[in-house]
């Protein structure tokens, strides 16, 4: 069988998404997403995106996705189509990077830092993993028998930060400076640059991130995170976890956080590791 249907997006091919036996796309010259069976290509759902379809901003300029409940469509921002109810939910201030767009993977919508400027004062910036709103809390898994997920250090809210400044237009205290990714700093540096340390401190080092006299950086292969002095280049500190840890740590507020390779999360005091 085949099936000539229709494409809404601004610069991708028309829609063709599978699933449970049923091939989703949209009706030529109406405001319709069909589900087709996949053994003889007649109508099985019919879904009405009139109020998806009829605003009066184009496409984004990128492939629509899909999960297994939604189609997730690009007119404004994300709008939600839910192939099993029908209903349909628009959030207009998430979008994402032109032909790429966002990613759903991991119950998480990522969007990745775009140059959108299509009205622009209802957007939200940077590179982000979005959620729902959470419902259950740490008492109600730990009633389900299942281990915690936040596992609570020795110092967990009993630490002091305010021994660190905030970070400064002049600090790097994230990867790329910014939630925007942005790479840039306004600091003025002078015409004579010279060689202040050094220090050998492994191999296959991440990027760095330094706020005030703080400098951090991770180990990939040692598995370690460093703070340094960033005037001296002295180890003020050291951190090993159970993996690799290759991307550059973020401070935030005090406190040091990065990912390992061994699937946790770690939150660190800024001041002693």
């Amino acid at each position: 069988w085949q099936f000539e249907g229709a494409g809404i997006t601004c610069a991708a091919p028309p829609d063709v998404f599978v699933h449970e036996g049923l091939v989703w796309t949209y009706k030529p010259g109406e405001p319709t997403l069909l589900g087709l069976d996949t053994r003889d290509g007649k109508t099985v759902k019919s879904i009405s995106v009139d109020e998806v379809l009829r605003t009066h901003h184009h496409h984004r300029c990128y492939a629509n996705k899909a999960t297994s409940r939604y189609i997730l469509t690009a007119k404004e921002g994300i709008e939600y189509v839910d192939i099993q109810s029908g209903k349909v939910a628009t959030c207009h201030w998430v979008r994402g990077m032109c032909r790429y767009g966002i990613m759903p993977a991991n119950g998480l919508i990522y969007a990745p830092p775009h140059q959108c400027g299509c009205f622009i004062d209802a957007k939200l910036n940077g590179f982000l993993a979005l959620t729902r709103r959470r419902e259950k809390d740490q008492t109600a898994e730990a009633e389900s028998g299942q281990t915690p997920r936040l596992q609570l250090g020795p110092v967990y809210n009993r630490c002091s930060t305010s021994q660190l400044p905030l970070p400064t237009p002049d600090d790097w205290p994230m990867y790329r400076k910014d939630i925007r990714r942005s790479g840039y700093i306004a600091s003025k540096l002078s015409k004579k640059i010279r060689h202040r340390w050094e220090a050998r401190i492994g191999d296959t080092l991440s990027g760095i991130t330094v706020v005030g006299e703080k400098l951090f950086v991770a180990s990939a292969d040692a598995h370690t995170v460093y703070c340094l002095n960033s005037e001296s280049g002295e180890v003020c500190w050291r951190f090993t976890t159970g993996g690799r840890v290759d991307t550059p740590p973020t401070y935030w507020q005090g406190l040091v956080l990065f990912r390992s390779h061994d699937g946790f999360v770690y939150c660190l005091n800024a001041v002693d590791g």
